[in-house]
């Protein structure tokens, strides 16, 4: 698969929507400063055990897994993160 095949397919939305939610099921158990490097852990994990391992998906999983910390980072600077 092409970079643009696996950013803008479904399971890639699902791939950040998941990282978000274990991020946010961890962040009860280790430190919070710990946290965005997991999720970029778990992002670029899924995504290689989805799309399989592969050089064509080393730069989509990176660049997922950056997305589920963006998102991770704006939530946390919201009313609902204070």
């Amino acid at each position: 698969m092409e970079i643009s095949e696996i950013l803008t397919s479904v399971l890639a939305t699902y791939i950040v929507t998941s990282v978000i939610i274990l991020t946010q099921v961890i962040k009860s158990y280790i430190p919070e400063r710990f946290i965005p490097g997991i999720g970029f852990v778990l992002g670029a994990l899924l995504t290689f055990i989805i799309f399989g391992f592969n050089t064509g998906v080393i730069v989509p999983s990176i660049i997922i897994g950056g997305a589920s910390l963006g998102l991770y980072d704006l939530g946390k600077k919201t009313l609902l993160g204070k």
